[in-house]
């Protein structure tokens, strides 16, 4: 969660568009547009607002996210029946495999320590854990998991997404705001086109950077 005000970033917008009295858009238009950037931005990079959580599992193999989440991210691990005690690492498998080697794995003898899971992006919501969790006494599974931001609650509090992201809403509101006359001002659909595109470029400078920066896996021991 960020500490920059949404009325800060609101302000801003209202600056570049020389509309500090609010003649043109009502700073509850532009409050509303700030909502609306933040789930776009988080539609283009998902990973800007993710939870890490130990979660009690349901019984059986097919388990859901919870509520508010988008995508589940690599690096499950049990964490006992408390929720509490670290586990074993689970690793990923490809379901076609698992299905071959065991046609009736959904339908084993449950336990509480996962073993293997399974996972479709094209079902983002959704996960298989093998052996199928019990009828009782499930166990939980620690992972991280990209969420939808939240609202902030009013214009007088901070944004929800990180500090670093508030040059992109100011970008974003202002798209949104050109698009309201895009229909009938050239003028206006050119300056939308433009703002949108200046928000994806910083968004895909910031995805690069975060490759570049990220810690690297070490092939030999012996590398520096």
């Amino acid at each position: 969660m960020g500490t920059i005000l949404s009325s800060a970033v609101v302000n801003e917008a209202e600056l570049i568009l020389s509309d500090e009295g609010n003649d043109e858009f009502d700073a509850d238009d532009l409050f509303t547009f700030l909502k609306t950037a933040q789930r776009t931005i988080s539609l283009i990079k998902p990973d800007v607002s993710v939870t890490t959580a130990a979660v009690i599992c349901v019984a059986g193999a097919k388990q859901t996210l919870p509520a508010g989440a988008t995508k589940l991210n690599p690096g499950l691990r049990n964490m006992g029946t408390n929720g509490t005690t670290p586990g074993v690492i689970i690793p990923l498998i490809e379901r076609d495999e698992l299905d071959a080697i065991k046609p009736g794995w959904a339908s084993a003898t449950g336990a509480a320590t996962v073993l293997a899971y399974m996972y479709d992006p094209k079902n983002p919501k959704v996960f298989y854990v093998y052996p199928p969790q019990p009828s009782s006494s499930f166990g939980y599974i620690e992972y991280s998991y990209d969420v939808t931001p939240g609202d902030p609650a009013t214009i007088a509090t901070a944004i929800t997404l990180d500090d670093v992201y508030a040059p992109v809403l100011v970008q974003l509101i202002l798209w949104l705001a050109h698009s309201v006359d895009a229909a009938s001002s050239p003028y206006a659909s050119q300056r939308s086109t433009e703002h949108w595109n200046t928000a994806v470029t910083i968004l895909g400078r910031k995805d690069l950077k975060e490759r570049i920066d990220a810690p690297k896996v070490k092939k030999d021991v012996n590398e520096p």
